[in-house]
């Protein structure tokens, strides 16, 4: 497939993205590179369209201590943009694991994909106030994942966290009252839509995915009392609002295999 005379090359989860180091001294752009792709790329379905941008020395590595100079010329970046040739890509938004690496996203912006318009259909962040957590509710969406299956809305059941109360030690020595999640995080799934969502992972079983689904994040964990393709979330999971709902895997627990033992593993037996 070609448009305006560039290759485009694609799957549903692997595309190939363009990529740039930012030096202090000048800007290293790299060639297309396969890679997995994200909810945000999968739904405009243009890789093209999409840049990765990682800040670095000049030894290609992630840059350490950035001075006011420096920190100059980032912000100039982001503020205004990067020029390849005839089009402009500018700065989008970034995943947690871009941000302690140094890099985000930068996006084409045209008239059938204003940026806005990806905010808006990405989620609700508006609950957010604190702005170092609104971009990391953000950074969800753009988290490196498998799209497995899409299931209806009254495939989802909402579930209640378990908390109980307990007392704890505070650093005066005194006890104080507080209360304990024990499903932090961790929701459960069905195991007929399990074995529909491993399969893009070359698994036929798991006990437990770890996954994106809307606004949420975390574990689903098989329970084998749901009947049909069933998915349950808790309030400690839901991040933000959104109403995308493909279940994204990120990995799956798998069954241990044989290894070699060591001498000290052995003498500690």
């Amino acid at each position: 497939e070609k448009e305006n005379g560039e290759e485009v090359e694609s799957t549903p989860n692997l595309a190939k993205i363009r990529r740039i180091y930012l030096t202090p001294s000048l800007p290293i752009y790299r060639p297309p590179e396969l890679d997995i792709t994200n909810r945000v790329v999968r739904h405009v379905n243009k890789p093209q369209y999409f840049l990765r941008v990682n800040f670095v020395n000049e030894s290609l590595e992630q840059q350490q201590n950035v001075g006011d100079n420096m920190c100059s010329y980032y912000k100039e970046i982001i503020n205004r943009g990067l020029r390849i040739e005839k089009w402009h890509f500018i700065f989008l938004a970034f995943s947690n694991s871009q941000l302690r690496g140094s890099a985000c996203w930068f996006f084409r912006e045209t008239q059938e994909w204003p940026i806005q318009q990806l905010y808006d259909w990405m989620g609700d962040f508006t609950k957010e106030k604190n702005l170092a957590k609104y971009a990391s509710r953000m950074g969800l969406a753009f988290s490196t994942t498998y799209q497995a299956t899409t299931i209806p809305e009254e495939c989802i059941r909402r579930l209640p966290d378990i908390e109980r109360k307990g007392t704890v030690t505070d650093m005066n020595g005194q006890e104080v009252t507080t209360t304990f999640c024990f499903s932090d995080g961790v929701g459960t799934i069905s195991k007929s839509l399990m074995e529909k969502s491993v399969n893009i992972l070359g698994e036929k079983y798991a006990s437990a995915l770890q996954c994106r689904f809307a606004g949420c994040k975390g574990v689903f964990s098989v329970d084998p009392r749901l009947e049909g393709d069933i998915i349950g979330i808790r309030p400690s999971q839901t991040k933000f609002s959104s109403n995308h709902l493909a279940i994204e895997l990120i990995d799956c627990s798998r069954s241990v295999s044989y290894t070699h033992l060591t001498l000290p593993t052995i003498c500690s037996v």
